[in-house]
Order: structure tokens, then C-alpha cells, then sequence
């Protein structure tokens, strides 16, 4: 075994223990009161200095991870907004001038894989409080098929085109756009993948009566839906 430990934070440890015995009676054991007090001096520079690294390392680590997660962040919304981006250049009559604009790839000119499914099966959740409409769905995508985004068009009233309201990547979508005042509202849901459109959904068609969306109605009872299920109508929870 080394008479001076080889491990850092060994050495220092027994360093220090040595330096102030050492100190205590430099003569006794052949050194000069100088001599002990550098040892002393030293020691304790090097402890300071692990110190510091010990220190600067932890916050080094910190930053890291501050890095990583927000670089994660950023990267979440980078592909959230692509996505927006991709299913809005959809629903526009020149394409190629919004991936332009954005800087984007354009889309390749063919695909192997069969176009998204079709949705169907929409549910209906309304939150009485706010009025936003929150639209579930279910659809049978091509085996190995990945990076389907929804186009969810809007109509409202009984008269009048579609309209782009959102995308999105999962098979919900919620709309918190919806002024109060219409008798009715109705939706179309579209999957995308690059430039292959599925099939358009069934028209659905929100019937609010008298009550329309941010007005209280906890039962229900003036709310039809055709072309889906409306779900039991809950008070938004704090």
C-alpha cells in the first residue's frame, strides 16, 4: 500500500490530517516551522479547490439537464407545429408555397402505404362552462403505418363550406373556438400522412337547441348530436 493515498479525495483527507500534526511539532519530526505551515497552506488550497470542482461539477450537471429537457420541450412543439403547418398547407389550394414559406421539405411525390383510414365512431364531450367541444374518434390506419395527423374541419350552422379549425396527431381533437350563439355546429375529421389525404369522416352535427355553447346545462337535455354519441355532459373540474 502507497504511503500517500493516489485517490484525489483520499489524499486530501489524509493530508490534512497530517498537516496540522505536523504543525503542531515540525522540529520533533525534522522540519521548520516554515516548512509545516506551506504544508498546511497547501492543503488547504487543494481542499478549496476540490471544492470548487465538486461544485462547479454538480452545476455543470444541472445545466445539462436543464439543457436536455429543454431542448426535449423544443423539439415536442417543433413537431406539434410542423404537423399544424403540414395539415394547413392540405386544406390550401398551393401547398408547395406554404412548406416554401416555412422552409419545409415538400412532401414526397408518392407512398407506398395505403391513405390513412377513415374516421369513425366520433364521440362528443362538451364542457358547459367554457363550451369547448371535444371530439374522440377511432380509425383503422394501415399496418405499420405512423406520423398520421387528423385535419378537423368546422361548419357553422346548416349552410356553408368547411373550414380548417385544427390538426392534430392523436385521434382527439378539442375545439375552444367556438363562439356561444349557433343552433348548430358540425365537423369533419381527415387523416393526412405527408401528401396521402384518407377519406373525409361523416359529417357530425352539434344540436344545442336553445342553449348554446358557455351556457350551464349539466343534464344535457337540449344537446343532440347526429352522426356520433355526445357523452355525458360534466361540469368543467377546477
Amino acid at each position: 500500500m502507497p504511503t500517500v493515498p493516489t485517490r484525489t479525495e483520499d489524499y486530501i483527507n489524509w493530508a490534512e490530517q497530517r498537516a496540522q500534526t505536523w504543525q503542531a511539532a515540525p522540529a520533533a519530526i525534522g522540519l521548520s516551522a516554515s516548512q509545516a505551515s506551506a504544508m498546511v497552506s497547501a492543503v488547504l488550497l487543494a481542499r478549496a479547490k476540490f471544492m470548487d470542482r465538486a461544485k462547479a461539477a454538480t452545476l455543470a450537471q444541472i445545466a445539462t439537464n436543464e439543457q436536455e429537457q429543454a431542448v426535449r420541450d423544443s423539439r415536442r412543439l417543433t413537431s406539434d407545429l410542423i404537423r399544424t403547418i403540414r395539415g394547413f398547407a392540405a386544406n390550401s389550394d398551393n401547398p408547395d408555397a406554404i412548406y416554401n414559406l416555412a422552409e419545409l421539405p415538400l412532401p414526397s411525390s408518392g407512398s407506398p402505404m395505403a391513405p390513412p383510414g377513415k374516421p369513425n365512431n366520433v364521440t362528443v364531450g362538451i364542457t358547459p362552462t367554457t363550451g369547448a367541444i371535444t371530439l374522440k374518434w377511432k380509425v383503422t390506419n394501415p399496418p405499420g403505418a405512423s406520423g398520421t395527423s387528423y385535419i378537423v374541419r368546422r361548419r357553422v350552422g346548416n349552410t356553408g363550406e368547411f373550414t380548417f379549425v385544427g390538426v392534430t396527431g392523436t385521434k382527439a381533437f378539442t375545439d375552444s373556438t367556438l363562439l356561444a350563439g349557433p343552433d348548430s355546429v358540425s365537423y369533419t375529421i381527415q387523416g393526412q400522412r405527408s401528401d396521402v389525404a384518407g377519406p373525409v369522416s361523416d359529417i357530425l352535427t352539434i344540436n344545442f337547441g336553445r342553449m348554446g355553447p358557455g351556457v350551464t346545462n349539466a343534464g344535457g337535455n337540449n344537446v343532440t348530436v347526429s352522426g356520433g354519441e355526445l357523452e355525458k355532459v360534466k361540469e368543467q373540474v377546477a
